[in-house]
């Protein structure tokens, strides 16, 4: 503790003395030869004198505004995580033994610890309860990504997991490390003895198929156990075998391939279901079948590419959108275009118009309101560009063109653009050096960097007016970019950033939207277990979008039971969570009301067994113990003597001591002027008692 002034200490080498001369001359030296307190004797003098002197002290003292810096020190017990299992897997025996170890370690260790017992799954929010965790996962990385989050920068001594070493989502733990760089120790539930078990491991299908094609399912199996024995595996759809195939066991762990040829007969999401039937007694039949979804199309998506010329562009393009197989791509030069669209769900135009032919040519998009995506290159006509109304207009009576790289605009929502950190290593693109003004309801989903500065002029732009979709990429070069992923990333996994746009881009601009009030969006299947949510949108008879009207949702199970939700304003829009809902196919209807009309949307949706964490029936303790050993820490079983042990032996388990200073006005101390009222006070008696006027 340490007293300080706000103003100098040095003005006390001024108040000190002018204060004791002060007092001199009330008590010693006034009125000299007719002293009032000349009957005094001198020590009454003394002490009246004191009294008004350590008044006045006082006073100047807190005229320079003391205070006080005061050290506080803290401690901070170093904190032990216990995490508990309680995903599917985990029984409720095996759930209650944590429960009680995790108490017992509580009652002997909790002085000496800061202890949090949390539980987790699917995730591992800190302080939830078992209801409102993803209980149909396990994802290890959740885990130790909350400890990061959730106790950042804190004295974290060790990490304790109770699980069974079954993941079913999230990145191998191992690769996840804890920032506090705290040991991790796991207790090992379940039992790993192999039992016998048919086991699904998993369905291969398309997921999008064509009205009238046949497409192959296969299945892989796993019998455990089972030597001797046979099984059914039965394709079935709503109910109806369509095929059924037998495997037979020959060996005691043994993995089979079964495959189906399935003709697409029904228009949308179809749903089947494999099954595995067998007389061996089982103890777990939950992964004895697996249903899945295939999206059937009545017909591809025509996308019709014209292009003034041949360039590499337009073969990049074309690729790009064949890989998804819901296109259909067509391509031809404009000369030898007969100016068909009457098929064409979406137009390509590359390098036109390049004069006034070119332009009375495709003005039938126009005219149309046919979905288009315009390239503009070097070649176009500024003036004739224009007039097709794509939504940007070039003000430029020439065109010069300028090497310029990409950067993604964050604020852009028509669709997600992926990250990528590379973008600025891609080729420059050529493009039109020019201003632009925009017209009707245009975003920017690219714009054009130069160099490394992030300019505002757009290289990307989409505009949406009266329900017309126009796209224009303001330069050419998109093949450079392409090529560029292939040749720079050849050994990647993941899809590459031009391919992603691109088909996003045209998934965009080819789905026609119908002008209709109400729009609702749902899901068309959901897993057990997982939040259903729905979103709306309500406009009004201008088509401006609005939340002002009542917008309610009846969902009804296949055993007739109907459910009442309402939508929840959103923004200008609704939403609705109706949480999880048991297996089983729904119903939905939802209606909007404003006060002088109504509107309904309706469509169905399946809910799904989730059965990943009934996957396999044996625990996987090897895991643990690698993922332990990894982290710093071992493998415990779920006693109490070898849990107490290893947090006895915690080295790095010691407090730590926080100091902070705090900073006190001594001015603020009503003592203080309680005890110079009461010196000025006693002085003023002894004056008055004596005789003084």
């Amino acid at each position: 503790m340490e007293i300080n002034f706000e103003y100098s200490a040095a003005w006390l080498l001024l108040l000190l003395p002018a204060i004791g001369v002060l007092v001199w001359w009330m008590y010693w030296a006034k009125n000299r030869g007719k002293d009032q307190y000349s009957g005094w004797s001198k020590g009454l003098r003394s002490a009246v004198s004191a009294l008004r002197l350590l008044a006045f002290l006082v006073l100047a003292f807190l005229l320079l505004k003391p205070f006080i810096i005061d050290l506080i020190y803290d401690e901070e017990k170093p904190k032990l995580l216990l995490y508990s299992d309680v995903s599917k897997s985990v029984n409720d025996a095996d759930q209650k033994k944590t429960s009680t170890l995790f108490d017992a370690v509580h009652e002997e260790f909790g002085t000496s610890f800061d202890i949090e017992k949390i539980n987790f799954s699917g995730n591992a929010n800190r302080g939830s309860d078992s209801a409102d965790l993803d209980q149909y996962a396990t994802n290890y990385q959740a885990l130790v990504e909350a400890v990061n989050e959730d106790f950042y920068n804190q004295n974290i001594s060790a990490v304790m997991v109770a699980t069974d070493g079954l993941v079913t989502e999230g990145l191998d733990p191992r690769f996840v490390e804890i920032d506090a760089r705290a040991p991790l120790f796991t207790i090992a539930l379940g039992d790993t003895a192999l039992k016998p078990d048919f086991e699904l491991i998993e369905v291969l299908h398309n997921k999008l198929v064509y009205l009238g094609n046949s497409f192959e399912v296969k299945a892989r199996i796993n019998a455990t156990r089972l030597k001797s024995s046979m099984a059914n595996v039965t394709l079935s759809y709503k109910d109806e075998v369509i095929n059924t195939q037998t495997i037979d066991v020959q060996n005691a762990q043994e993995t089979f391939e079964v495959s189906f040829l399935v003709e697409a007969k029904n228009v949308g999401l179809n749903q089947f279901q494999i099954a595995i039937d067998s007389e061996a007694k089982e103890q777990n039949l939950a992964n004895n079948a697996s249903d899945f979804f295939v999206d059937v199309l009545d017909s591809r998506t025509q996308i019709l590419i014209i292009a003034k010329a041949p360039h590499p562009d337009v073969g990049a393009i074309k690729r790009t959108i064949e890989n998804n197989d819901q296109y259909e791509v067509t391509t031809t030069l404009l000369e030898s275009w007969d100016g068909n669209v009457n098929s064409a769900d979406l137009v390509v135009l590359h390098g036109i118009p390049t004069d006034v032919n070119d332009m009375n040519k495709v003005k039938v998009i126009r005219d149309q309101q046919l979905p288009v995506l315009a390239v503009a290159t070097a070649q176009i006509s500024p003036l004739h560009f224009n007039r097709l109304d794509f939504g940007l207009q070039i003000e430029a009576n020439r065109i010069q063109m300028d090497d310029v790289g990409a950067w993604v605009n964050s604020d852009f929502n028509l669709f997600s653009i992926p990250n990528e950190s590379n973008l600025d290593r891609f080729p420059p693109m050529s493009v039109i050096f020019s201003d632009f003004k925009f017209s009707g309801d245009v975003s920017s989903a690219l714009f054009q960097r130069v160099g490394s500065i992030k300019s505002d002029k757009p290289l990307l732009v989409l505009s949406n007016s009266s329900g017309w979709k126009k796209g224009v990429l303001m330069g050419e070069g998109w093949w450079r970019w392409r090529l560029f992923e292939r040749m720079k990333f050849a050994n990647s996994t993941s899809e590459f950033w031009t391919d992603q746009v691109m088909v996003k881009l045209v998934q965009y601009l080819a789905l026609r939207q119908k002008r209709e009030r109400l729009l609702v969006e749902g899901p068309r299947k959901a897993m057990e277990g997982e939040s259903i949510r729905f979103s709306a949108e309500y406009y009004n008879q201008s088509y401006e979008l609005v939340n002002s009207a009542t917008v309610n949702l009846s969902v009804v199970d296949s055993s007739g039971n109907t459910f009442e939700y309402r939508f929840k304003p959103k923004d200008a829009a609704y939403e609705a969570n109706l949480g999880s809902l048991p297996v089983g196919n729904y119903k939905w209807i939802a209606t909007a009301d404003d006060g002088n009309q109504s509107f309904t949307s309706s469509s169905e949706f399946t809910v799904v067994m989730n059965r990943a964490e009934f996957a396999r029936v044996s625990a996987d303790h090897g895991f643990l113990e690698r993922w332990s050993s990894a982290a710093g820490g071992t493998m415990v079983y779920p006693n109490s003597e070898s849990v107490s042990e290893i947090i006895a032996g915690l080295e790095r388990a010691q407090p730590i001591i926080h100091t902070s200073r705090e900073w006190i006005d001594i001015i603020e101390w009503k003592w203080i002027v309680f005890f110079v009222t009461v010196l000025l006070a006693v002085e003023w008696f002894l004056r008055k008692y004596n005789g003084s006027y």
